[in-house]
């Protein structure tokens, strides 16, 4: 029995769809892998630049005025400040060096009852300033 010439193509053109599919497939992902990897590293590299910035000696040394001695945060419990940078383009044009926080956390490690209390502080909160005598963002 003699098969049709035309049905003949018709089956060989069906694995070349499946593998152009295939292969659109496989470089959609591969595009994707490649933008999120990308994006990955452009992210880590900024957050690593942020925290070497971060770190400035204190002037006052290890120790506040205000301490008899210095706290060691093995014994003592301690209460750190987290402030989040807005450092956009468009705010360093407007305000130059001069950027402000857009977060604030207030964490205090508790030693005796092991626990850890967070103080979320609003952007927008107004406050006195003594040197302007008004409050102010």
């Amino acid at each position: 029995m003699e098969q049709n010439p035309s049905l003949q193509e018709n089956t060989r053109s069906k694995p070349k769809k499946n593998k152009k599919k295939i292969k659109i497939i496989i470089s959609a992902i591969l595009f994707v892998l490649l933008i999120g990897g990308g994006y990955t590293w452009f992210l880590v590299n900024k957050a690593s630049s942020a925290v070497r910035n971060a770190a400035h000696d204190l002037a006052r040394g290890d120790k506040s005025d205000l301490r008899d001695k210095a706290v060691k945060p093995i014994t003592n419990n301690v209460s750190v400040l987290i402030m989040g940078v807005d450092e956009s383009d468009v705010r360093g044009k407007e305000y130059g060096e001069a950027i402000r926080t857009d977060a604030l956390l207030l964490a205090t490690f508790n030693k005796d009852s092991k626990t850890v209390k967070l103080l979320s502080i609003p952007r927008d909160t107004y406050t006195y300033i003594p040197i302007e005598k008004k409050k102010d963002k």
